[in-house]
């Protein structure tokens, strides 16, 4: 019923099945969207889906999401990340919104664990749709949006990583902050990290070494 494009509406963009790229199953959904006058948003509304969550600290919101563009950050203009609203039906104000960092190449998995937001546990049963925002400095693009699940299992939920730096209970604040502060980039490993900038002076090859194999050789992408 998720990948049913009858629940889904594409603002300046198309929103199709596809065979080309999935993770699960045989199909994912095609996201052609243009962000050039900024309202392009793909909006999902059905209440029913999630009027049948029964609350728990172990229930989330999660999918994979496939990003065709290859992307390295530049520092003087950092993409902006992907926007997700949780809407209900009366008011104007979304429940709550999560953002995600797409400066990747192909799938990633993705997600929220509802019990790190307070507003959830007595609003849930009120949404009756999200809404999606793709980068609004980024002219254009294609996501693939595979295993759309709103109700899913699991005890931990996703790991804070470089798509979601805002994913535990110790790191949930960061999503209040400006994203582009939690925005990393293998090609600069001081940018955004100021407690490696002010030890760089005495740094030696040897610890530029170690710490390249410890934050750049394994990203810490799709962790769950």
């Amino acid at each position: 019923m998720i990948d049913d494009v009858k629940y889904w509406y594409a603002t300046d963009g198309q929103i199709t099945v596809s065979t080309e790229r999935f993770k699960h199953g045989t199909s994912s959904l095609k996201w052609e969207w243009s962000s050039s006058s900024s309202s392009s948003s793909l909006t999902y509304n059905n209440p029913e889906v999630f009027r049948a969550i029964k609350w728990g600290n172990n229930k989330c919101f999660a999918f994979w999401l496939y990003n065709n563009q290859q992307l390295t950050v530049d520092e003087n203009n950092p993409q902006q990340p992907l926007y997700v609203e949780f809407l209900t039906a009366t008011d104007s104000k979304p429940i709550a919104h999560i953002w995600y960092h797409v400066n990747f190449y192909g799938w990633r998995p993705l997600g929220l664990r509802y019990a790190l937001l307070s507003q959830f546990k007595t609003n849930l049963s009120k949404i009756h749709g999200i809404r999606f925002y793709p980068p609004s400095n980024t002219a254009n693009g294609i996501y693939f949006l595979n295993a759309i699940n709103f109700d899913y299992t699991h005890t931990i939920g996703p790991n804070a990583d470089y798509q979601q730096p805002w994913a535990t209970p110790e790191n949930i604040k960061r999503l209040d902050d400006d994203p582009l502060k939690w925005l990393f980039t293998p090609n600069n490993i001081f940018h955004n990290r100021p407690w490696l900038e002010e030890q760089q002076v005495n740094a030696t090859d040897n610890d530029i070494n170690k710490i390249k194999e410890r934050w750049i050789k394994n990203l810490p992408y799709g962790t769950w």
